[in-house]
């Protein structure tokens, strides 16, 4: 494809559907296409992805217009949606409403092999309003009826998604076994020394991401790589980061990549982030990380991307708590979402992690509330919807939160009832983490959206690590040990929530063992408690943690022992199974 003009900035666009099925002669089905989550009414059929349209298309590409017209509600002229390569002429009874760019598919050569997909966009209608109106249909498929007519055709993809990666640095000046050093994660830091600076957002390393890359020269794949150990004075750990094609010596491990932009992005809101290194530029010794575009003393400057800066987009504690009972007039079961802990008749459920302010992939989600403490006829209740206060509701607050799944966010269900006693059914909100459990009788799925499970103080790394002596147990410790070998780790709980099973670690004599919680064990003094999931479903990316046992308590021979694996059933002769738990894996096993 020809070279474009760096003005491609990907977005994500959702087509919905909305039939009347009270119509003569027959149903009038309409479809549209919009920038975000589509109004109530409107039931989401797809998404796909494509560029923001800034004032002009690159070569190779072209630009669709969305424009409107009709009316809600009205059934003579109802509201609908057309999709087309040019503007709404005037006086046409059509309007404008936005711009994007999609690959011209008489420019593509072999779709399939960039990973395109091919949509359709079809056009019926046009006699009277009332029968049959002018409408517009898009999809991979044509539709049900040969009344439609393939209007024109364009290439679209899936999968783009941006993802938040974390800034921070630990040491001192040149200070031997613990110089100034940067990290880039795309996870929580957890280990103390390391001080957070800031936090910025790229588009996440999909499976079909790197052949559309390498189309845009703008859009270029990075990877960053670690060396190095925690704790070690003589080899400490230290992170790089590189275009995914530099070569880097033996030491260096890979630990993730991301896209990001060499040029900033049009329309503004994207920032550069320098990297600065010390040493060859191929094996580097060390590297900062930072916005400041003066190089510091003793530094070499690197490469330079650009990416969506976080300062405006913090994030959001909510905790979602529950009251009531199914059925009970003056109490019927009904929830809250709000940015403080439950208190006084409110139990809490769970809290969740999401972002005050708006970005790219993230949508806006309104929290309004009815009712009065104490009211039986009209008891106090939350609403989570997408849009705004309707008659007797009261706005709240609002938040923002991931329309797709993004790594380390879960599904979150928001059901409603529409109820038709205001003593004893009114309208009210459930809101789920887990959209496998079966919801009550009589209500319904409202949207969902993707959020981070858990507060951010309550998540915790744990080390597993062990000496290499086969009569020790394997030690677990909220630290990476320096006189032992750690094997791997993951992130577990401090709080209980949703059916976690709570897993102790007590110590006797240098001798650890693990086990769920059963009651404190004579002579054994606990050192360590954790939550952890018992289903791998609760949380996307979990992986299982099989825990073993060995020896006897009573034998010093053969004393009780443990060891964590991520292998089900019996590794090693005389080991037995004694209960798995899923978390989410932060190293990978050594």
């Amino acid at each position: 494809m020809a070279e474009t003009d760096g003005k491609l900035y990907p977005i994500e666009l959702y087509v919905s559907e909305r039939t009347e099925q009270n119509l003569v002669p027959k149903d009038i089905r309409r479809r549209q296409i919009s920038l975000g989550i589509p109004p109530n009414g409107w039931s989401t059929k797809f998404t796909f992805n494509a560029y923001a349209w800034t004032d002009h298309c690159p070569q190779g590409m072209m630009r669709i217009v969305v424009a409107t017209s009709g009316q809600v509600n009205n059934l003579r002229d109802p509201l609908r949606y057309k999709i087309s390569r040019e503007s709404a002429l005037e006086g046409s009874g059509w309007t404008d409403l936005f711009s994007f760019c999609a690959y011209n598919p008489d420019e593509v050569k072999k779709p399939e092999e960039k990973k395109l997909i091919e949509m359709k966009v079809y056009q019926t209608g046009g006699g009277q309003l009332h029968e049959d109106p002018h409408r517009f249909y898009i999809d991979e498929k044509p539709p049900q009826y040969d009344t439609w007519v393939l209007a024109f055709t364009f290439y679209a993809f899936h999968g783009l998604t941006h993802i938040p990666l974390m800034i921070s640095e630990t040491g001192v000046g040149n200070t031997p076994g613990n110089p100034l050093r940067g990290q880039i994660s795309n996870r929580a830091v957890n280990l103390a020394s390391w001080e957070p600076k800031f936090t910025f957002y790229v588009v996440s390393s999909d499976a079909e991401m790197p052949s559309l890359a390498s189309e845009n020269p703008f859009l270029k794949v990075y990877k960053v790589t670690s060396a190095g150990f925690y704790g070690n004075e003589d080899n400490p750990l230290k992170y790089d980061l590189s275009f995914v094609e530099d070569s880097r010596s033996s030491c260096w491990k890979e630990v993730f990549r991301f896209h990001a932009y060499t040029q900033p992005v049009a329309g503004g809101g994207s920032q550069a982030v320098h990297v600065y290194y010390r040493g060859q530029k191929n094996d580097p010794d060390r590297c900062l990380f930072s916005l400041d575009a003066n190089v510091p003393y003793g530094w070499t400057k690197g490469i330079t991307f650009y990416a969506f800066p976080a300062s405006n987009v913090g994030r959001l504690t909510l905790y979602v708590s529950q009251t009531g009972e199914e059925g009970k007039a003056g109490n019927p079961l009904r929830e809250q979402i709000s940015t403080e802990p439950a208190s006084c008749a409110w139990v809490q459920k769970f809290a969740l992690q999401v972002f005050s302010g708006p970005f790219p992939g993230l949508e806006k989600i309104y929290v309004s509330s009815a009712g009065e403490i104490g009211e039986p006829r009209d008891p106090l209740r939350y609403k989570i919807s997408h849009e705004r206060h309707g008659s007797g509701w009261s706005d709240v607050f609002s938040f923002y939160a991931h329309s797709t799944q993004t790594p380390g966010t879960q599904c979150v269900l928001v059901a409603q009832r529409l109820g038709a006693n205001p003593e004893t059914d009114p309208h009210r909100f459930l809101v789920t983490p887990f959209k496998k459990d079966p919801l009550p009788k009589d209500w319904n799925e409202a949207f969902e959206f993707y959020a981070h499970i858990g507060s951010l103080q309550n998540r915790i790394p744990l080390y597993v690590s062990w000496t290499g002596n086969a009569s020790d147990s394997h030690q677990l410790s909220y630290q990476m040990p320096s006189n032992t070998t750690t094997i791997f780790s993951f992130q577990a709980y401090s709080e209980q929530f949703y059916g976690m099973k709570k897993i102790i670690v007590s110590s006797k004599d240098k001798h650890y063992r693990i086990e769920l919680e059963s009651g404190s064990q004579s002579g054994w003094n606990e050192e360590i408690s954790f939550y952890a999931f018992p289903d791998t479903e609760m949380i996307p990316g979990a992986k299982k943690f099989c825990v073993f046992s060995t020896g006897n308590d009573n034998d010093q021979k053969d004393r009780l022992r443990y060891m964590i694996t991520h292998t089900d059933g019996a590794v090693v002769k005389g080991w037995i199974q004694a209960f798995t738990f899923f978390c989410v894996s932060l190293l990978s096993e050594r």
